[in-house]
């Protein structure tokens, strides 16, 4: 309360305080997020994730007659991989990751001119389906038990000599080799090896010409 007396410029104040304790909460800042699409495959955390956030994608399993190859990915430094299950830190950015798959080539064929005596190597190997595998000679050798020679196009077989056909089966772009896949040329089949994805190398033994 508070009252005056203007005559003699006095004042008397009486006055209640009170006091009032006001707590503010501030809200933590809410961080963005970021979408990671993955088609073939799964993500975990699926998101949408924070930048730094630790993703793992994992592959479906192969379709029926396919085979996985590799993701094809946006958004991140890497755009390529062969594993089937990848991991990468979220970036400041949507991520998309697709899973390619190939068909599965189940057996591969090829024939080429028979060896016979007096006639040159023949190198000229013909596919038995150039729309999913091509196929080459690599050499011919002479087992002749110690360096094993390798024959040119000018060279002749020999009568009771031994001899090696080095072969390569290449997958057309879309396609591979299956892990059972048989290889064979003129009907004989040999188990292959591979040093490159998509190619498989094959020896094909012919002992003794007559």
């Amino acid at each position: 309360t508070v009252t005056s007396d203007l005559a003699n410029s006095t004042y008397n104040v009486n006055t209640a305080v009170k006091y009032v304790d006001i707590q503010y909460t501030i809200p933590a800042a809410v961080p963005t997020t970021y979408t990671v699409t993955v088609n073939n495959g799964t993500a975990s955390p699926a998101g949408p994730n924070a930048e730094g956030t630790e993703v793992t994608v994992t592959a479906d399993p192969d379709p029926e007659g396919k085979k996985f190859k590799e993701w094809q990915i946006e958004g991140l430094s890497t755009t390529t991989s062969e594993s089937r299950s990848i991991f990468f830190y979220m970036p400041a950015n949507n991520v998309t990751i697709t899973a390619i798959y190939e068909d599965i080539i189940e057996s591969a064929s090829a024939t080429i001119t028979e060896p016979v005596v007096g006639a040159n190597p023949d190198f000229n190997i013909v596919s038995a389906d150039e729309s999913k595998y091509t196929v080459t000679v690599v050499k011919w050798n002479l087992l002749d038990g110690s360096s094993y020679p390798v024959l040119t196009a000018d060279d002749k077989f020999v009568r009771g000599e031994s001899y090696q056909l080095d072969v390569k089966f290449v997958a057309n772009p879309g396609y591979e080799f299956s892990d059972s896949c048989v290889y064979n040329v003129n009907g004989v089949s040999r188990a292959a090896y591979s040093l490159i994805k998509g190619e498989r190398r094959c020896y094909f033994d012919v002992y003794e010409i007559i």
